[in-house]
């Protein structure tokens, strides 16, 4: 084998399925020729290469497709392909969540969960980063799945310098949240615990929203939810470089996930290496992601469950010292390096 190239249907600078495929090439190419490649490509990654680029003929490799969402050309690529295929699966979020917002982007994710079908015959060994995703591949015919987070480093922001220019002002403990402005992470529910944080326990805190929005639609009906709550302590950031994460994670006082769907959720272990506490739901693969080193409520719980233990982190200290330890020993569990080589198992045993 001398080459072992990724695909993506698209890649674009802070999305986690990207830093994963890029810090996988970089490990491989220690070994053999490996690149990136992408149906969609933003502006600038100039490293990824764009799909049309990656030859349907391959001579002695490897192609290893990262799944996250579907689309139907990307598919007939894979299909012509003649090489081993790899499947590594991030999960794909269920499109009843986009139907009000973003119908195409619905589409894509039905059509990503058809794909994993289509393209099952040809996979010879897939890769799940979490059980809950394993779990997933199984129930549509997948026999050979491994459990690997390759890619995975909760650690990667530590030690970073803080960033130039001026930081959000903030007052009181900082709720930080980090994810992107989608329907499934519920950004909506956020935001009514903002509102019963400030209007009815009057807690002195700021929230901070780190996260690209995707949607148009569902973003401008946060930003009318935000006017109509009266909230005044949210501040929506945006897509951040890693120097200004790095920064918020050592600001904030408390971390929170109300997302209804996550695959794995690398932001919680991020947060967790930076001594964060971190509050989330049990829903998707985040109670196996947190798991004793975070305060889990129940899925159904609402706004004001979640304000109640945003305070319970903020008031325990004794709590709080048992979760932060719990969770410098569980970021720094996902060793990347741990993975790479389980990683760099599996692919040798698909040669």
């Amino acid at each position: 084998m001398t080459q072992v190239h990724q695909v993506l249907v698209t890649a674009a600078p802070g999305d986690a399925v990207t830093r994963m495929a890029l810090h996988t090439r970089d490990m491989l190419r220690r070994f053999v020729s490996s690149e990136v490649f992408a149906l969609n490509v933003h502006a600038e990654l100039e490293d990824v290469r764009p799909l049309w680029r990656l030859p349907t003929v391959g001579t002695d490799r490897v192609i290893i497709y990262r799944s996250s969402i579907g689309d139907p050309e990307v598919t007939r690529v894979l299909e012509r392909t003649r090489d081993p295929l790899m499947l590594v699966y991030h999960n794909i979020t269920p499109g009843h969540f986009f139907a009000q917002w973003d119908p195409r982007l619905q589409h894509m994710l039905d059509w990503g969960r058809r794909e994993l079908e289509l393209l099952r015959p040809r996979v010879v060994h897939a890769i799940a980063d979490s059980r809950f995703n394993a779990a997933e591949l199984r129930a549509v015919g997948y026999e050979q799945v491994t459990v690997v987070p390759v890619g995975v480093d909760p650690t990667r922001l530590i030690g970073l310098p803080p960033p130039s220019g001026a930081m959000p002002r903030t007052e009181g403990t900082v709720v930080l949240a980090v994810s992107q402005l989608l329907p499934h992470k519920r950004i909506d529910l956020l935001l009514q615990v903002a509102y019963v944080l400030e209007h009815h326990l009057q807690l002195n805190t700021t929230m901070l929203v780190v996260g690209t929005a995707r949607t148009a639609r569902y973003y401008r009906a946060l930003r009318a939810l935000e006017r109509q709550l009266s909230v005044h302590r949210v501040q929506f950031l945006g897509g951040v470089s890693d120097l200004r994460l790095a920064e918020l994670y050592r600001r904030a006082g408390v971390f929170v996930n109300v997302s209804e769907h996550e695959g794995f959720g690398v932001p919680p272990l991020e947060a967790m290496a930076f001594g964060v506490p971190v509050l989330a739901r049990r829903c998707g693969a985040l109670p196996e992601t947190v798991g004793d080193a975070g305060l889990l409520l129940d899925a159904s719980v609402g706004a004001a469950e979640v304000a109640e233990g945003i305070v319970e982190l903020i008031e325990d200290r004794h709590l709080v010292q048992t979760l932060t330890r719990r969770g410098y020993e569980r970021a720094w569990s996902y060793s990347s390096r741990a993975a790479d080589t389980e990683f760099l198992s599996v692919l040798a045993g698909v040669v």
